[in-house]
């Protein structure tokens, strides 16, 4: 999530994370003006989910947080050919591989997001 904000920025980060998550963003940003290191603000940011957001967390909606037994890749909506996203969501869905896809269509924001366990 750290290194998200810092490719795209705070205004973006809003954009792509729930309200949960824009605690987090709230959190990097309090971090990063006090001048902590990358590790502190890390540190500050999974403190605060874990506890200001523990009903966020036990809703699985901070997916990339915690699991030891799964793993999360997010895939840009727009790098998907516009004539392929149906035929991809309709695969993620289908093909048993993930043990939870989400799209836009299901409250992601400008992503689709895939959950796999780990090896």
């Amino acid at each position: 999530m750290q290194d998200n904000i810092k490719e795209v920025g705070v205004a973006a980060a809003y954009k792509l994370y729930s309200s949960a998550g824009d605690k987090a963003i709230d959190t990097y940003t309090a971090a990063s003006v006090a001048g902590k290191t990358s590790p502190e603000i890390i540190l500050a940011m999974e403190t605060n989910i874990v506890e200001v957001l523990p009903d966020a967390r036990a809703a699985n909606q901070l997916m990339h947080v915690d699991r030891d037994g799964h793993d999360v890749v997010d895939v840009a909506e727009l790098s998907v050919p516009a004539d392929k996203r149906t035929a991809l969501i309709k695969v993620a869905r289908e093909s048993g591989a993930f043990y939870r896809f989400l799209g836009p269509m299901d409250g992601e924001k400008g992503c689709d997001h895939f959950g796999f366990r780990k090896p």
